[in-house]
């Protein structure tokens, strides 16, 4: 073989690697890089719903701490950080305030979500319905994490500070808030968290408060079923109130667990 057959042999060569290589990369998954959007007076939005209806599943959006009189409505995965300073370099949780809205102030729902709301004020939602403050409704492999918020003053039949339900695989972490001062016309004041069907909920680090229902359950209620796990500790739940004129139930905490689930 003469040389310049080798180079011709080897130029071939080069070529092939390259198109196989080339068609590998157009026919891999295309990934996206999640963005961190900005909300406030210096921010790109001046709205957090408007922020969440730009945003692609993954984003993360970063508050100002501000006020924001808005009812939020969350269908996909993103991760909401409350309380940055001017410029956001610098955050301080729950210096962003949402709320005074006819209607429920977070509405959370979908399918295979993982959603994070971290920093902020919830304050004076009211809902004919249940969740006043936070509603929750996600099923198949949802993540929900409710972590460091002040939420307080919220009204609602049902649920007044926080409603969950989640189910299917689903995991429910409520940590480090302060829910108080809710109310309901019926059940549930302050927390209502239910997991079904091989689960994980996890409530630590709250304080639960001064929440009163006008029937049962007015600090804390809390069920897992279905080969759920769950990690209840370090919450103080102190001073709620049920004030049904029938029974007095569950004025502070109440938990059932059933169905093969277990705490970790």
């Amino acid at each position: 073989m003469n040389t310049r057959q080798e180079i011709w042999i080897r130029m071939v060569i080069v070529i092939g690697l390259a198109v196989a290589t080339l068609s590998l990369l157009w026919l891999a998954p295309q990934f996206t890089r999640a963005a961190t959007i900005t909300v406030g007076s210096d921010g790109t939005y001046a709205t957090i719903q408007a922020a969440i209806d730009a945003a692609s599943p993954g984003d993360t959006i970063h508050v100002r701490n501000e006020t924001f009189n808005e009812s939020l409505i969350i269908t996909k995965s993103l991760t909401l950080l409350g309380g940055y300073e001017a410029g956001f370099g610098s955050r301080i949780p729950r210096s962003t305030y949402v709320g005074v809205v006819p209607g429920r102030v977070i509405d959370i729902q979908g399918v295979g979500i993982e959603m994070t709301i971290d920093g902020f004020e919830i304050a004076k939602g009211s809902y004919a319905g249940n969740g006043g403050g936070i509603y929750v409704g996600v099923e198949d492999d949802s993540v929900i994490v409710i972590n460091d918020n002040f939420i307080h003053n919220n009204k609602a039949i049902d649920g007044g500070g926080i409603y969950a339900d989640v189910d299917n695989r689903s995991d429910l972490h409520i940590t480090n808030n302060d829910v108080m001062t809710n109310t309901t016309t019926d059940d549930y004041a302050g927390i209502y968290a239910n997991v079904y069907l091989s689960g994980t909920l996890t409530i630590s680090g709250n304080n639960i408060n001064y929440n009163t229902s006008g029937d049962n359950y007015g600090g804390l209620y809390a069920y897992v079923m279905g080969f759920g796990k769950f990690q209840i500790e370090d919450n103080v739940v102190m001073s709620n109130t049920a004030t049904t004129l029938v029974t007095d139930d569950y004025g502070g905490f109440y938990f059932y667990a059933e169905d093969n689930s277990h705490g970790d």
